[in-house]
């Protein structure tokens, strides 16, 4: 449809836009990319153009910014359908796409508080390379009074610390020479790494993002295989995953896979998502595949809670604060020592 096309269904008898149609439009072309750019710049498309979502359109924006809110990490589109779908708001699979489209316009509207960042990529990062330094063509000369203004600064600041010097030791001890095992996270859920780095807090975190690559299975075989030799520990493997047939079968072949390429012995440990923790939490079934559970259904109190639980049979909790405070008592005793002799 071309742009001049899409004028003439939406333009009203005063000759400006009705956003009701435009709305419908919105969502009958799939988004921003069916609307076409040349339209877009006419009706004032980047930043709020005018976007007055109603009725349920702007009760499910509403209703997902406050799911949003209600954690303290960035989330994907396709957790928020699921909280969405568990109130009865969507019904059905295909409205997953219709939803996708509606956070597109109201991201790229800054409607209400929404924004581009407002959801995590959950496939996609940027590789940023390059070089830092100054601009060329400058004269040594031009340089000469800021040079030597900052090492006088620096020579002045020396002296300062030289007068003022104190044993700076500092003494951390690993908290998991504490632990009678060494755990490890791996999910299936790439979008979750927000939701397990908070509750996993200072743990090794491996996101599978479907079936992993040869690659990847293979360095973390060896990065297990070199965490039971450094710490002289068994290492157990906690692991999350979709409640499917796809689920388990990426569980099954990269745990016999890392099991072959390690040279220690793994406990590996299937915490969850289980058919009885889905009833449990009366998660949604899996819209794309009905009689299944996916991970991302999860409310977050009940990922939460599977998490947790399954971690505090395995983690001493406890190891971090005691190795805190006894390298601490260390850190204090050499300094204060040290300090005495400096002194004499």
């Amino acid at each position: 449809m071309t742009d001049e096309e899409i004028r003439s269904k939406l333009l009203n008898k005063d000759n400006k836009v009705d956003d009701k149609l435009l709305n419908q439009m919105f969502d009958d072309l799939g988004g921003f990319d069916g609307l076409g750019s040349g339209f877009l710049g006419g009706a004032g498309g980047g930043g709020n153009n005018g976007y007055k979502p109603y009725g349920d359109t702007a009760k499910i924006l509403d209703q997902a910014m406050e799911h949003i809110n209600s954690v303290d990490y960035q989330v994907s589109v396709r957790w928020v359908f699921y909280r969405l779908l568990q109130e009865g708001l969507y019904r059905k699979k295909d409205d997953y796409m219709k939803f996708i489209r509606l956070t597109s316009r109201a991201r790229h509207n800054y409607y209400n508080g929404w924004n581009p960042l407002t959801l995590v990529d959950e496939t996609r990062s940027m590789i940023v390379e390059g070089y830092e330094g100054e601009r060329p063509g400058v004269k040594p000369e031009e340089l000469f009074d800021d040079a030597e203004q900052e090492s006088n600064e620096e020579i002045e600041e020396l002296h300062n610390q030289l007068n003022d010097f104190k044993c700076g030791f500092d003494y951390e001890i690993d908290p998991t020479w504490y632990q009678d095992t060494i755990c490890i996270i791996m999910f299936e859920a790439r979008a979750m790494v927000q939701q397990f780095k908070k509750y996993t807090s200072g743990l090794t975190l491996c996101p599978f993002g479907g079936h992993p690559s040869i690659p990847y299975k293979y360095n973390i075989a060896k990065y297990l295989e070199n965490q039971a030799v450094d710490y002289e520990k068994a290492i157990t493997v906690l692991y999350f995953g979709d409640c499917d047939d796809g689920g388990y079968k990426i569980y099954q072949a990269s745990m016999r896979d890392i099991s072959e390429w390690c040279g220690a012995e793994i406990n590996f440990v299937r915490c969850g998502l289980t058919e009885e923790q889905a009833v449990k939490y009366g998660i949604p079934e899996n819209f794309e595949k009905p009689g299944s559970y996916q991970w991302e259904a999860l409310p977050d109190s009940a990922a939460e809670e599977i998490i947790t639980e399954s971690l505090a049979q395995y983690h001493d909790s406890g190891a971090v604060d005691r190795a805190y405070r006894e390298g601490l008592k260390i850190t204090a005793a050499v300094s204060d020592e040290v300090n005495e002799r400096l002194g004499e």
